[in-house]
């Protein structure tokens, strides 16, 4: 039985625009009108921005302040390019002095000129000088127009509540996960409460970081401010942080798989949640073949597979695999042991959340967490039948490892191999036997260093139908001595 863990495939696309240069298929500067950043605003004092979609080998902003009162009032008095999405405008501002404020962003691609690789520091560009349209800042930031802050900012379970601002006609909101910025919203409340005192909640209702925060965990802090229509803005308030700690499961038990892959007949999805985790979380079953074939246990998702395993194929090797899916207030772990049909697999779940903590599996929409289980099982379809092999007995000595192993390989003509492997996965002894009867059941010995008479080993028994190629009949199996 394979064990080792393997993700869907990631294709990657390579840097051959570089290749085509060298090779003369395109020109070495290609200009064109460089696309628009998506959105801008800023605090006063920090300005950001979202990079326009698309591949891009370099490009860079052109940032201008503006004033709208004052002697500079209607002039850019402040100009600068960088190639991140922020800059710090506060010092610009107190050198121009007191006034209303907005800032323009530009784009501008560059197409390289020297080296072929973009991500090379010390590559040379050419930048195509037509920036892009302008794309104004959401706020107007005034050094003399001070806002009242709301106040009280407090959770009500998965509620946020502030209390209201005389004269505030708008509120701006951000939530904060371990430090990071998750959401971001202008709040229209309609219409909003300006008598000042009144508690103004938002909630998971209307806004879905409720979810979020039930189906992530972690830190949570939400900001607040005043805004007015005509853009003024007010300081940021935190609330107090509130904790959501998610439950790790203690493992993934799978009870009643299917794992047989006789020639002719269809994938078989019996598989079942063992009854103590049925609150945890609930899996779906797939089948992948090594001649790119693919089925699972939920119908939606075939539909969106191309080549569907509609009969297992002679010849075919296939891998059982599950998707895990955690139920809201739980989490997959690295530490979640893998039991399939009773047997603890050496297994580990290697991928992370996105957002870089422990969770394990890939984010899917609302917010659960899915990890996904490759290489279970493996077996190859043959006419010969399903077969079996299975450790009855094992056992150390100071200078062997003697096993006893049964098999049924149906009506082909078997090699069976036993081996030991050290504490790091290292081979340290193997027997064969080929040319073995179908059914069959044998005493093996190992022999055996003395020095590794006093360690843990594991013994593993494997039943192959073409041993240069190490094509399995069945799952191999395993013991401890």
């Amino acid at each position: 039985m394979k064990t080792t863990a393997k993700t869907l495939s990631r294709r990657v696309l390579g840097a051959i625009l570089a290749l085509c240069m060298l090779a003369g298929l395109l020109p070495m500067t290609v200009f064109a009108a460089a696309p628009a950043p998506l959105y801008a605003d800023w605090d006063g004092t920090k300005a950001e921005w979202v990079q326009p979609a698309g591949d891009y080998q370099r490009i860079r902003y052109h940032i201008f302040l503006v004033s709208r009162t004052g002697a500079n009032a209607g002039r850019v008095v402040f100009e600068d390019t960088t190639e991140r999405t922020s800059y710090d405008l506060g010092s610009a501002i107190s050198r121009n002095g007191a006034g209303d404020y907005f800032f323009i962003v530009q784009s501008e691609t560059g197409s390289l000129s020297i080296t072929a690789d973009p991500d090379d520091p010390n590559a040379q560009f050419t930048w195509n000088g037509d920036l892009s349209t302008e794309v104004q800042s959401r706020t107007l930031y005034s050094t003399s127009v001070s806002l009242e802050a709301p106040s009280n900012l407090q959770w009500d379970g998965n509620v946020v509540v502030w209390e209201s601002v005389a004269g505030v006609e708008l509120y701006d909101f951000r939530l904060y996960r371990n430090k990071e910025e998750l959401l971001q919203y202008r709040a229209t409340l309609s219409p909003p409460d300006t008598s000042g005192g009144k508690d103004l909640a938002w909630n998971g209702a209307t806004n879905p970081f409720g979810g979020i925060m039930q189906n992530y965990g972690g830190d949570y802090y939400f900001k607040v401010r005043s805004l007015q229509e005509s853009g003024y803005t007010g300081d940021w308030v935190q609330s107090p942080v509130r904790s959501i700690t998610l439950t790790k499961v203690n493992g993934i038990n799978i009870e009643n798989a299917s794992l047989d892959v006789t020639v002719g007949q269809a994938p078989q999805f019996n598989a079942k949640v063992a009854e103590s985790d049925l609150s945890y979380y609930h899996i779906i079953e797939g089948w992948e073949g090594n001649d790119g074939k693919m089925i699972t246990s939920d119908n939606a998702m075939n539909d969106r597979i191309a080549n569907k395993i509609l009969l297992f194929e002679d010849g075919v090797t296939y891998e059982y695999f599950i998707i895990v899916t955690a139920y809201t207030g739980y989490m997959v772990s690295d530490a979640s042991p893998v039991k399939l049909n009773g047997k603890t697999l050496d297994y580990s779940i290697p991928d992370k959340a996105a957002d870089g903590d422990e969770i394990a599996g890939l984010p899917i929409g609302g917010g659960f967490h899915q990890a996904q289980l490759f290489d279970l099982y493996s077996a190859t379809a043959g006419a010969d039948g399903p077969a079996f092999v299975e450790i009855q007995n094992a056992a150390k000595s100071a200078s062997s490892v003697s096993v006893t192993a049964k098999w049924d390989a149906g009506e082909a003509t078997p090699i069976v191999c036993a081996a030991v492997y050290d504490a790091s996965g290292r081979m340290v002894s193997m027997e064969k036997i080929e040319n073995a009867q179908s059914t069959g059941t044998q005493a093996i010995t190992l022999p055996l260093s003395g020095s590794l008479s006093g360690e843990q080993l594991t013994v593993k028994v494997f039943l192959w139908k073409d041993f240069s190629s190490l094509q399995p009949l069945a799952p191999f199996d395993e013991q401890t001595v």
